[in-house]
């Protein structure tokens, strides 16, 4: 039955033409498409691209500079595409007309935009260029690329020319880093100066810090002091009180005593004649004397007393005469320590201020260099700026603190003057009522001494009364004596006891003055207390500010080796014509791909040799019977295979139709001949086992099924896109599509030589076929049984 099938054909004009133009119709679906776009960018060079040139040139470093001259120039050189060379209007009018599938604009201010490469901020150099995507789409993108490759090459040229400009740069800049070098050597030497001074001033705030604390120390010397004083005062006051009192109260026993020994210088005149009166009266006189003797024992007690009293007040007049002296020595020296502090912290905030200064104006310097590859100097010069203004607003800051420290200095010693001239006079007064107390104590002295003999005269008187006349004559001549002593002490009295008042009052101010002084030394003291945590502090702020100074120095120094290396370094910085094509363009991209030089035609074979047996089954289907019988069929498996046969056949030669013309006339080159061979005449005759079992149960409709798969199959089986580019949709159509594996077994053994994933995507087309072949032998068995019916029917009636 097969070989009658395929006799029915072969002796069947209107059949066996129809099916020999059918075996062509893969080669001519695939062959001529591929053959067509084998390598459409070998072709780029007929296709027109309009340049309009309007840049005017600029001047950079007195030669002038065209890049858009140089870009015609080179494009004219250049056989990437047909370069046509015109004027803005003519170009859009062009591309509007479909004359141009691009056009590529130079600006007119392309070169000068190119100078301020080495500007702080840059303008990007724009090439601007319009696509006709209406008029070919692929062409446009052809030409978008070929746009990029000439803004890679603008760009490797431009980084080229600014590569030698800026190592030309960096030569120059190696003068610029040696004079920063000897600027930021004569900064340290400042700072070294700075650092000596911030020492100097650490040393002086410890001095004075100590100095603060002996105040203080002293002061609370002075203040106990000042209270012994004080207390000395009050019982020197209470003395006073006393003598002045009893003394007022003895002013009239001193006129009595006077007018008793003017009576009594009378009396002896008349002893004689009154010696019996005498004698009765004897004890009132002897009573009278030992109440006189003792009254001047009492006398000469107190001023005893109040001569001590002097002697103390002088002693501790004298101690408090120094101290006052030391406090006002001590005053002085915290007044021109202040100043002397005031004074040098000015000049090192001064000093400070000039290290910022240089400082700013050496970053100033470095600035100018914007593209020096030192940016870490900058910052440490920023970073030693800020520590510089930080030292002097420390400066400031103590000199500030300073001032109040010498006002209130001052105002110490001031103080300090007054108290020692007040203490002098008081100490002055204190001599003159000691020296008068003196003369006070011997007066009474003499009259004690007076009164004793008085009293022993007139104990002998009565004891010897027999001898009153011997004894008479004697008193005579001591009354007249006792007469004149007393005389005298009446009209000294009164200037005693006046002067005993005043120094009374004196004493009285003196012991107030020693209050008031007790209070203002310790207010003093509590004043040297917080003078003290001052100035302890102002050490401490002197010492970080020694420290600061000194990083300073240090970072100086280190900033100035480090230019002159960087000095070094610039000046030896040469580039050859090597290196500046090395970093204008330092990156080759290195193919390393697994396939090389494949051309459209090599990629897309697959996908159209798939298309074309596909397209060359279902065409076989219309113009051989499917169903029909050549002869009567014996059973249902001889009529399925003679059609099957026939189809198989078929597909056979178209598929080594396509493959000859592939690889001998567009030399197609594939990894193994006899595999690509082999594979093309499976995916035949699979696609001849589904559309036979489709058109032949279904007959039109299974051929609208064939043509779905078609249309599915040309959009989901990644024949042009990747799989992954296409709607997610899709993607799940495509595991189901037989030519998904049939462009991937193709891609296998054309480029890659995978065989084994080949004979994978061949095992999957066998599922697709077996399945489809058992289909068809069933539909033909239903047929044979459904013949035979209608037969038996046939023969019965």
């Amino acid at each position: 039955m097969i070989l009658k099938q395929f006799q029915s054909v072969l002796r069947n004009p209107k059949l066996l033409i129809p099916v020999a133009a059918i075996l062509f119709i893969p080669i001519l679906y695939a062959g001529i498409y591929l053959w067509a776009f084998w390598d459409p960018y070998s072709h780029t060079d007929q296709l027109p691209v309009a340049v309009v040139n309007e840049d005017k040139g600029a001047v950079m470093d007195g030669e002038k500079l065209r890049i858009g001259d140089d870009l015609v120039k080179e494009l004219k050189d250049n056989p990437d595409f047909k370069w046509e060379f015109v004027g803005k209007k003519q170009a859009e009018n062009g591309l509007k007309e479909n004359q141009y599938y691009a056009v590529i604009e130079v600006p007119d201010n392309f070169s000068k935009k190119a100078k301020t490469a080495m500007d702080p901020h840059p303008d990007k150099l724009q090439l601007t260029y319009k696509t006709n995507s209406g008029y070919n789409y692929l062409a446009s993108q052809i030409g978008q690329k070929g746009v990029q490759q000439l803004e890679n090459k603008l760009s490797n040229q431009i980084s080229k020319t600014y590569t030698g400009v800026i190592f030309d740069k960096i030569g120059e800049m190696g003068d610029g880093f040696k004079k920063a070098s000897d600027g930021a050597g004569k900064l340290a030497k400042g700072s070294s100066k700075a650092s000596t001074g911030s020492h100097d001033l650490a040393k002086g705030t410890e001095t004075l810090s100590n100095k603060t604390k002996d105040l203080e120390s002293g002061l609370g010397e002075l203040e106990g002091g000042s209270s012994q004083l004080s207390s000395g005062l009050k019982a020197s006051k209470n003395g006073t009180d006393m003598l002045y009192a009893g003394m007022k109260q003895k002013t009239s026993d001193i006129n009595k005593l006077n007018s008793g020994a003017e009576k009594l210088t009378q009396g002896t005149n008349s002893l004689a004649a009154g010696l019996g009166e005498l004698n009765e009266k004897g004890s009132q006189i002897t009573s009278g004397q030992k109440q006189s003797f003792q009254g001047a024992n009492e006398l000469k007690s107190g001023a005893d007393a109040a001569y001590a009293g002097s002697a103390t007040l002088d002693e501790k007049g004298e101690d408090l005469l120094a101290g006052a002296e030391r406090l006002k020595k001590g005053a002085g020296e915290l007044s021109a320590g202040a100043s002397s502090l005031k004074d040098g912290a000015d000049q090192t905030a001064a000093g400070a201020a000039k290290v910022s200064d240089g400082l700013s104006a050496l970053k100033a310097d470095l600035e100018k260099n914007p593209d020096m590859p030192k940016a870490e100097i900058l910052a440490r010069v920023a970073a030693l700026e800020a520590g510089s203004q930080q030292v002097s607003q420390g400066t400031q800051k103590v000199a500030e603190g300073a001032l109040p420290l010498k006002e209130g200095a001052n105002e110490l010693s001031t103080g300090a003057s007054q108290l020692q001239q007040g203490q002098s006079l008081f100490q002055q007064g204190v001599r003159t009522l000691h020296t008068g107390q003196k003369k006070l104590v011997e007066g009474i002295d003499q009259l004690a001494a007076g009164q004793q003999k008085l009293l022993d005269g007139t104990k002998t008187f009565m004891s010897k009364i027999g001898e009153a006349k011997n004894g008479a004559d004697q008193l005579a001549a001591g009354s007249a004596q006792v007469s004149e002593g007393t005389g005298s002490l009446a009209k000294s009295w009164p200037s005693l006891v006046e002067n005993v008042g005043k120094l009374n009052e004196g004493q009285s101010k003196l012991a107030q003055g020693s209050i008031d002084l007790t209070q203002g030394i310790q207010s003093a003291k509590d004043g040297s207390g917080k003078l003290s945590a001052g100035a302890q502090e102002l050490n401490k702020g002197a010492g970080d500010l020694a420290s600061g100074v000194d990083s300073i120095h240090s970072g100086n120094k280190e900033l100035a080796g480090e230019l002159h290396k960087a000095a070094d370094k610039a000046g030896k910085a040469k580039a050859t014509d090597d290196e500046i094509k090395m970093i204008s363009n330092p990156v080759k991209a290195l193919n390393a791909s697994t396939v090389k030089d494949m051309t459209y035609g090599t990629g897309l074979a697959p996908y159209f040799l798939s298309l074309g047996l596909f397209v060359g089954a279902l065409m076989l289907t219309i113009v051989f019977p499917l169903v029909e019988p050549a002869v009567k069929p014996k059973n249902a498996f001889s009529w399925f295979f003679s059609k099957y046969a026939f189809m198989a056949v078929t597909g056979i030669i178209q598929a080594l139709i396509a493959d000859f013309i592939l690889l001998k006339g567009l030399d197609l080159e594939v990894q193994s001949t006899g595999r690509f061979i082999v594979f093309s005449i499976i995916i035949s005759l699979t696609f001849m086992a589904i559309i036979q079992f489709l058109v032949s149960s279904m007959g039109n409709p299974g051929r609208f099924i064939v043509i779905l798969m078609l249309i599915f199959q040309l959009t989901s089986s990644g024949g042009t896109f990747p799989t992954e580019m296409i709607p997610s949709s899709l993607q799940t159509v495509h595991s189901f599509m037989p030519m998904s594996y049939s462009i991937a077994g193709l891609r296998a053994v054309i480029t890659t030589g995978d065989y084994s994933l080949m004979w994978q995507n061949a095992i999957i087309l066998g599922y697709f076929m077996v399945p489809m072949l058992a289909a068809s032998l069933l539909f033909f068995a239903f047929k044979m049984k459904k013949f035979k019916n209608d037969e038996n029917t046939a023969n019965t009636n």
